[in-house]
């Protein structure tokens, strides 16, 4: 993978991660709202597709569906807080993970550059 794959690879895994915490942000302040059904991003499927096939990296696109996995509750609820803050805490180790992985091969970079 040349550095421009390598580059939109961390730009397309940032973006999904970013629109993931928007929805559990948005799940978790939706929580008492009646008929609020619990929304996802796919993020792992769809970067472990884009991995799987290198080419498929242009065509990554993260979107927001419907997760229907937990209990309704009598309203029409199914927002689960517990689960909602245990998937922003690993989007939060994600989002570290890729960002120091990011600015690692940028540093390697710049040092393969000066040694020139």
């Amino acid at each position: 993978m040349n550095l421009d794959r390598i580059t939109l690879f961390y730009e397309k895994a940032l973006s999904g991660l970013e629109l993931k915490q928007r929805v559990i942000t948005n799940n978790i302040a939706n929580q008492n709202t009646p008929g609020y059904r619990t929304k996802d991003v796919p993020f792992e499927a769809v970067l472990g597709d884009a991995l799987g096939d290198p080419k498929n990296l242009d065509a990554v696109q993260f979107s927001v569906t419907q997760e229907g996995k937990t209990e309704i509750k009598a309203n029409g609820n199914d927002v689960n807080v517990m689960n909602e803050l245990m998937k922003m805490e690993k989007v939060k180790l994600l989002h570290e993970i890729f960002t120091k992985a990011a600015g690692g091969t940028y540093k390697t970079m710049v040092e393969a550059i000066r040694a020139r």
